[in-house]
């Protein structure tokens, strides 16, 4: 193309403006200019990112849920713990992995996602301000059932799971049954700390995470799970 064409042409920027007055769809692929402005790049490769995250939020919350267990399973080995980069365990990095994958991107997408949101009016509460919160006594009745419901969620799933699934890697067996005695056995020895330790973290934090809207509490849940992964990680991320 030649320089005149390029510049009579209008960036992403005006093209966005320019359709919010019109009523077209902004971040049209076909439409927004190709013309080489960085800024045209990072609005086209957005929208292809934010689009792939609102079509498939599932297959996002597997990623995001394996990858950020698999990634605080590291730092406690290599920061926490002071492990070489060449005596890293990766076979206990896979644990932390593959439970991430079960849990937080199968078991934690359903129940957080499908199934609050069908119990409870999370909308209503979370859309008031503190004051209208703290007046609203449904509200806050369905913020104390939600944080109950998580930490017995914990209890029954959450560390269950992580123990079978330890059972599975470390053991040797190949015997499904067994795996499922000694990782409930393990659970149960270690669950009067685990879920100490669960109770002390997550209750002040489902407080808070259960009263904003969902977009921030997927960052505040996400930031203390990361957080808890590696202290997890540190103190039962052994064979």
């Amino acid at each position: 193309r030649s320089d005149s064409e390029i510049s009579a042409r209008p960036s992403a920027a005006e093209e966005i403006a320019s359709a919010g007055e019109t009523g077209e769809k902004a971040f049209n692929m076909e439409e927004i200019s190709d013309n080489g402005i960085i800024f045209d790049q990072v609005v086209q490769k957005g929208s292809v990112i934010s689009g792939f995250l609102k079509k498939h939020p599932f297959t996002t919350n597997l990623i995001i849920g394996s990858s950020i267990k698999s990634i605080a399973d590291l730092i406690a080995q290599i920061f926490v713990a002071g492990t070489p980069l060449d005596l890293i365990d990766w076979k206990r990095n896979f644990l932390f992995f593959a439970f991430g994958f079960v849990y937080t991107g199968v078991f934690r997408y359903f129940y957080a996602v499908k199934i609050f949101d069908r119990i409870f009016d999370v909308d209503k509460f979370t859309s008031q301000s503190w004051s209208q919160k703290l007046r609203d006594w449904p509200g806050i009745r369905a913020l104390c059932a939600q944080t109950a419901l998580d930490q017995i969620f914990s209890v029954l799933v959450y560390l269950p799971t992580f123990y079978v699934l330890n059972s599975i890697i470390f053991s040797g067996s190949t015997e499904p049954l067994f795996w499922i005695r000694n990782g409930l056995s393990n659970c149960l020895e270690n669950l009067a700390k685990d879920f100490s330790d669960i109770v002390k973290i997550w209750v002040p934090v489902d407080l808070v995470c259960f009263s904003v809207p969902l977009y921030l509490r997927m960052h505040i849940g996400s930031f203390f799970a990361f957080l808890f992964a590696i202290y997890f990680s540190a103190i039962r991320g052994g064979h």
